[in-house]
């Protein structure tokens, strides 16, 4: 979990934390899962924040 940046890195942790009161997953594959998981969070809310700047949409300025 050390690569990752503090927020995805947070993420992970209580996703882990999750998993682990659930009960359903070891250690090594709650943690493996939260990394995952968290990732694709961090990735899809770039995207979404990102979004407006690649689209094909006509700004209100042009």
């Amino acid at each position: 979990m050390r690569s990752l940046n503090p927020q995805t890195r947070a993420k992970a942790i209580e996703i882990a934390n999750d998993l682990m009161r659930q009960g359903e997953q070891d250690k090594q594959t709650a943690i493996a899962n939260s990394i995952r998981e968290a990732r694709t969070q961090a990735r899809r809310e770039y995207a979404e924040a990102t979004d407006h700047l690649f689209s094909k949409k006509p700004c209100a300025t042009d």
